[in-house]
């Protein structure tokens, strides 16, 4: 606290420290507060003689409050009460630019792509979509009627075909190419045959999941989807590597190929093509920051990732309207 005070003014470098080094280690909450008056003022306008790397240090810290340890976690109605002050600091006009992108900087899950990834997979795209106040627990009517109405266009669209008229299709066959390179069968293809031949109907796991999965029958885009909240520190997409293991969604560990594409974090492999998502930080009822991470491979236009991207948005709107788009952009090798 000392650091912040107004004392230190003439040591702007102290006090921008100061603010990051308490949201690192508080668990006080009215901490958030003191944290936030260094960025407005009580009126919400810019502070008198507040350097602006101070404000803008201050509207940083604020996004360390979110952790993933349990047990030093903040109450959810805290993080959702800084993340409004964020975009509202954001949407403050008296504030410089750079404090008001600090603000959003703050809140979005940062995402790199490794060496390793764009020498082993060249060509190939990641497509992210970070959104936050999103709402997963009630079921959707506007959802069911949209899953209605892509099985009716997918059956109608695919009417006849066989499964080598599948295989055929531009984005199909790219990922045939890379599932026949570890010997498997790419399942999109599979669940896309499953509803247009057999007529299932679209499965009922939760909204945010859905969203996603009615994307992907449309686009053959493959998606994973993550709780923002429960990755641990820096997050890359990287390639597997000899060695490499996975702990599986039913909590079975598995030995991941050497090759495969697969994305990181500081506890370890969250996501691979051929295994799917971890058990740790998949989407679940609690989410209300997610990220949809899209893997295509060599041969998938980057036209087709962002159009996929824009579906699941345009899904989890219709049952999320507040939802924000922290962050949308590729990451090509």
């Amino acid at each position: 606290h000392w650091a912040i005070s107004p004392e230190n003014r003439s040591s702007p470098n102290l006090q921008s420290a100061g603010y990051i080094a308490l949201a690192k280690v508080t668990a006080d909450p009215s901490d958030i507060a003191r944290i936030e008056a260094g960025v407005v003022g009580r009126d919400g306008k810019k502070l008198d003689g507040v350097p602006t790397v101070v404000t803008e240090s201050a509207a940083f810290a604020l996004g360390l409050l979110r952790r993933t340890d349990k047990d030093r976690q903040f109450d959810a109605k805290e993080i959702d009460r800084a993340r409004d002050f964020l975009f509202d600091v954001f949407g403050n006009e008296d504030l410089e630019t750079r404090a008001r992108c600090f603000a959003m900087i703050a809140d979005m899950r940062s995402i790199s792509a490794t060496v390793e990834w764009r020498t082993a997979h060249p060509g190939s795209v990641i497509g992210l979509l970070e959104l936050s106040k999103v709402a997963n627990r009630l079921p959707s009517l506007e959802l069911d009627a949209r899953k209605r109405e892509t099985e009716a266009r997918l059956r109608d669209r695919y009417r006849g075909f066989t499964r080598q008229d599948f295989l055929s299709l531009p984005v199909m066959a790219a990922y045939a190419q890379y599932y026949k390179r570890f010997n498997k069968t790419y399942h999109v293809q599979l669940q896309l045959e499953s509803i247009v031949s057999k007529s299932k109907p679209l499965p009922n796991v939760s909204p945010l999941v859905d969203a996603n999965f009615m994307a992907e029958v449309e686009t053959l885009v493959l998606t994973a989807g993550h709780d923002v909240d429960k990755l641990v520190g820096a997050v890359s997409i990287d390639v597997s590597r000899e060695g490499d293991q996975l702990t599986q969604m039913d909590g079975t560990p598995k030995a991941i190929r050497p090759g495969d594409m697969i994305m990181r974090d500081a506890k370890g492999i969250c996501c691979s093509i051929l295994y799917g998502q971890d058990n740790r930080s998949p989407i679940s009822v609690e989410t209300s920051h997610a990220l949809y991470v899209a893997y295509a491979p060599a041969g998938v236009p980057a036209e087709a990732v962002q159009a996929h991207l824009r579906a699941i948005e345009e899904h989890v709107r219709s049952v999320s309207p507040p939802a924000v788009t922290e962050q949308q952009q590729l990451l090509l090798a």
